[in-house]
């Protein structure tokens, strides 16, 4: 793991620390593994899963991804989504500059304002452009399908890079949404 990808997961676990009370968020680290890079760009690297709860179906905001491209030119986002999802569907996908702390996951989309204040300069992730060295966070709208708790291996982020070749990563934090329990 690179310096710029080690301080990024390192901004993201004090994210996570200091919100995961107002977040109703369990992060259950489950040993090494389970990201899938084969390209420049390095998305999420702590395993694990995340538990939220959607009461009644609603939109939550997955923000726990760092996206940062390790290449030496820019990387252009294709299409974002889940990696083996079960009853959950992404409804819309978006990069946010990584400042003191991440998005993070919230029980409601869009995210609090007040909680995710850099969530006003978002970018739409498909056509989003990673300069070399930039990190983003990347900030999923998800929304459980059908009435059944949800769940997802991952999120899979398409890209290509400045000279056409297209490439794949899958992070390797997993999700799980609930709706028949009230808390994870």
């Amino acid at each position: 793991m690179s310096p710029r990808t080690r301080q990024a997961a390192a901004r993201a676990g004090r994210c996570l620390g200091g919100s995961a009370g107002l977040l109703l968020v369990v992060l259950a680290v489950a040993g090494c593994g389970g990201a899938s890079q084969d390209g420049p760009l390095v998305v999420g690297t702590t395993p694990g899963t995340l538990c939220m709860v959607a009461p009644d179906g609603q939109i939550v905001t997955w923000g726990w991804e760092v996206v940062t491209n390790e290449g030496d030119g820019p990387v252009t986002l294709v299409d974002v989504g889940l990696e083996d999802p079960s009853s959950l569907a992404v409804v819309e996908a978006w990069v946010v500059p990584v400042e003191m702390t991440l998005v993070g996951n919230q029980t409601v989309f869009p995210p609090d304002p007040e909680v995710s204040p850099q969530w006003a300069q978002r970018r739409e992730a498909p056509g989003a452009v990673l300069e070399p060295g930039e990190a983003a966070n990347l900030v999923l709208a998800v929304r459980p399908q059908g009435g059944a708790d949800g769940t997802a291996a991952g999120t899979r982020t398409r890209y290509v890079d400045d000279s056409g070749r297209t490439f794949s990563a899958t992070a390797a934090t997993a999700l799980e949404v609930l709706q028949s329990k009230p808390q994870c």
